[in-house]
């Protein structure tokens, strides 16, 4: 009868591989938890199973590992700052994102031209107000100290 008991209970253990579908026994330290038999092949087919659902839940990290990885290729250290090639950064950044920045930044240096051109006349009209001096405390102040 114990036997058939332990027979039993090693029918109720075995179950079909995820991958293969052949009966096995899993291993007692896993359990319940092991869904694949032991053969390599079910194995390296689980690991890139596994493999791609991380990647898949971890998006950006990967995309972001990726972009470091392309600076310090480039020579900038995976610094914030560091100087990338242009190479390197059309690699690493989409079109569309691209165009937008290329466009943020020609709206930018506009603006930029225009403030320092209103800052230029500023300073040109307040110059224009104070007497040119030509001594100061005594000193000439075109010939410096003595």
């Amino acid at each position: 009868m114990d036997a058939f008991v332990a027979e039993v209970v090693m029918a109720a253990c075995k179950r079909p591989c995820s991958i293969c579908r052949r009966w096995f026994m899993p291993h007692p330290r896993a359990g319940k938890r092991q869904k694949v038999c032991g053969r390599d092949e079910c194995q390296r087919e689980r690991h890139r199973r596994a493999c791609k659902a991380w990647h898949e839940r971890e998006r950006d990290a990967v995309r972001e590992e990726r972009l470091e990885k392309k600076l310090k290729e480039a020579g900038g250290g995976g610094e914030v700052g560091a100087v990338v090639s242009s190479e390197a950064a059309r690699d690493a950044v989409p079109l569309e994102v691209r165009v937008f920045i290329g466009v943020i930044a020609g709206l930018l240096r506009l603006s930029m031209r225009d403030a320092v051109e209103r800052e230029v006349a500023k300073i040109t009209l307040e110059s224009g107000r104070h007497p040119l001096r030509t001594r100061r405390d005594g000193i000439d102040f075109r010939m410096g100290p003595p």
